[in-house]
């Protein structure tokens, strides 16, 4: 599919090039499927939800243990899956995938992806309303978290 997608674009760009007197104007590529921040940002829990707004922020393993009342330990396993999952093995390497998929989505859609948790969640954690979703992540207590 990407290669077709490819093949597409210089097409495109040829014809252009023909119709404009073989212009330098240059028509940018296309969003491959696999870069659409649904796509990329699919497949997660909520509590991974959480983790990846959180190392977005250059979150230590400490600071995401302290706020999701894990051990550092345990926050060290859910960011090792995330990057599994991506593919990469730094936290830099899952933040290149995850940042512009979280600017560029709407807050609705990543609603749905996340199972609730909005996507701005880290950046209010400490505004109002922000520990309003701990439920989502941390649980109710009673075993009930994700």
């Amino acid at each position: 599919m990407k290669q077709l997608d490819r093949i597409e674009w210089k097409l495109d760009n040829l014809i252009d090039r023909l119709n404009n007197g073989l212009a330098t104007k240059q028509v940018s590529p296309p969003i491959e499927a696999d870069d659409r921040p649904e796509v990329v940002l699919a497949g997660f829990t909520t509590k991974q939800h959480g983790v990846i707004q959180m190392l977005c922020r250059s979150a230590t393993n400490g600071d995401i243990a302290k706020r999701l009342q894990i051990t550092e330990n345990t926050a060290k396993v859910h960011v090792r899956t995330i990057a599994r999952k991506f593919g990469v093995q730094m936290r830099a390497q899952v933040i290149l995938k995850t940042i512009n998929a979280l600017k560029e989505i709407d807050d609705e859609s990543y609603r749905l992806l996340s199972k609730g948790l909005p996507k701005d969640w880290d950046a209010n954690y400490d505004k109002e309303g922000g520990k309003a979703f701990d439920h989502l992540i941390i649980g109710d207590g009673v075993g009930n978290g994700t």
